[in-house]
């Protein structure tokens, strides 16, 4: 089987460092979801909707109210010292053209990925998001935006980088703009390697555009699942329920073959994971768990191959690269391992593993027991509670159960329209600092939980009877619990 190994040449710009390993934090703990949920749904409950029924803007945002207040001295596309307002009226057509636009520059104007425009047209876009940048360097805030009657201005500075987003304003906030702003830097990282990022602040005219090559389809991935997926707003995984006996036939499957290189192992099912190992030393942050995830599922390539790309894993080393290995055994299940080995040989043996993995598993009942797992996810008429319509659920381990659609979803709208929902009670709750909220409309109710179980339920129903029906719901996940991933399970 051939190597699918996408192009980058951040290996050659980049000295990679050697691996020095330290102790790290270890293992979460969990608590019992059930008393969780009576404890913080004893506290105030708040509602989503402002008196108009619009939703607040996030607390970190800040809004222009001085019409009067003057840009820096900045010269770009003959725009010196001027209102921001006018840059905006003047250029507005350049923006509203589509329906969605990110770009990322560095501080010296130099693009490096752009959403949405083609690279004709960076030029003279980039000229004008540096002249409306310059006028909100005074504020002494890295996030900013403006607000005007069709959509949003987004700018925020992470780093050496300058992000801005210009987006419609149905079905979005400022706070979810900011989360995938975090995502995208955070993807530059892995795919770079904060070398990169380091020499970028030493340097301003240095090529990250260059270094990204054809990696930047990694960042169309986050904009384009951002809009239909909780994963990376949650920063969570959604694991396959497996019997505890079977998972763990699974990890001794996986250290049997672990090498003193490797760091992370797994495996998975399209969006499903069976087990997810990871060293003690080393846990995964919850963000780059999700985005090593998508870059294993959502590459094309590696369907019908198999992937080496190296990778900065900063739960490892900031400056130093690891080794991705990915290799499908089905259609839709695949084995990966993450080692500190440099060696281009040793692709060859994490190859050879996967197939051992693969063997063992058709060897035996296992693999059809994972797909039986997979065909019959957790489905809203399982629970058999009143008026439920559909339900999330996250645990303290950052996994997440999102039942399978069925015909009451579609009644309420189609998937995408309920994750926007969705995305839109979350944001209220993360950027006003709520524990919980309580909407009800014509449509439906929501219940949601900042940490822990959110639903849509019937319309009309009193807070106290979607606080019965979400009690419910946690308790008969809870009976389930041992089908979860267990931190004895996840760690070596």
């Amino acid at each position: 089987m051939e190597a699918a190994i996408p192009e980058t040449s951040q290996q050659s710009q980049v000295e990679q460092q050697p691996i020095a390993t330290e102790e790290k934090a270890v293992e979460p703990v969990v608590e019992n979801p059930v008393q969780k949920e009576e404890a913080t749904s004893a506290a105030a409950v708040s509602s989503i909707s402002n008196a108009d029924g619009s939703i607040s803007p996030s607390i970190h945002a800040e809004k222009i109210a001085d019409p009067e207040r003057k840009s820096m001295d900045f010269i770009s596309n003959g725009l010196v010292g001027c209102h921001v307002e006018d840059v905006l009226e003047e250029h507005l057509s350049s923006f509203v053209n589509a329906k969605k636009q990110v770009i990322v520059l560095t501080l010296a104007g130099k693009p490096v990925y752009s959403y949405g425009r083609k690279e004709d047209d960076l030029p003279n876009i980039t000229g004008i998001i540096r002249a409306i940048d310059a006028n909100f360097s005074v504020m002494g805030e890295n996030l900013r935006f403006i607000e005007t009657e069709k959509g949003l201005f987004v700018f925020e500075r992470i780093a050496s980088l300058l992000f801005f987003c210009y987006t419609p304003k149905e079905g979005t906030t400022i706070y979810l703009i900011r989360e995938e702003f975090q995502l995208l830097y955070q993807q530059i990282i892995v795919l770079l390697s904060i070398t990169a990022m380091n020499t970028l602040e030493k340097k301003s005219n240095y090529d990250i555009c260059e270094l990204l090559g054809n990696s930047a389809t990694h960042l169309t991935t986050i904009i384009e699942q951002n809009e239909i997926s909780l994963y990376y707003l949650l920063r969570c995984y959604q694991p396959l329920l497996l019997p505890p006996t079977l998972r763990n036939q699974l990890r001794d499957l996986l250290l049997s073959m672990k090498r003193p290189d490797t760091v992370y192992a797994g495996i998975g099912i399209n969006n499903s994971v069976a087990i997810c190992l990871q060293n003690k030393q080393f846990p995964l942050q919850p963000i780059n768990q999700v985005l090593i995830q998508s870059m294993i599922t959502r590459t094309v390539a590696y369907r019908s191959s198999e992937g080496w790309l190296p990778i900065c894993v900063s739960d490892v080393k900031n400056d130093a690269f690891l080794h991705l290995y990915v290799g499908f055994v089905t259609e839709d299940m695949y084995v990966y391992f993450i080692t500190t080995a440099n060696d281009p040989d040793v692709f060859g043996v994490y190859s050879a593993m996967k197939d051992a993995v693969y063997t063992a598993l058709t060897t035996s009942d296992r693999l059809i027991d994972v797909y039986a797992a997979y065909n019959t996810p957790v489905k809203v008429q399982d629970l058999a509670v009143p008026d439920l319509i559909h339900f999330i659920y996250k645990n303290e381990m950052n996994e997440v159960v999102i039942p399978a659609l069925d015909s009451r979803v579609f009644d309420y709208g189609d998937y995408q329209k309920l994750m926007k929902y969705y995305q839109r009670v979350y944001s209220h709750m993360m950027g006003g600092n709520l524990n919980e909220c309580f909407e009800s409309n014509a449509d439906c109710v929501v219940h949601a939980s900042r940490m822990g179980s959110s639903l849509v339920m019937s319309p009309y129903l009193r807070v106290e009877d979607a606080m019965k029906r979400r009690k419910m719901v946690v308790e008969w996940l809870y009976k389930r619990r041992d089908l979860f991933i267990q931190s004895s399970q996840l760690f070596w």
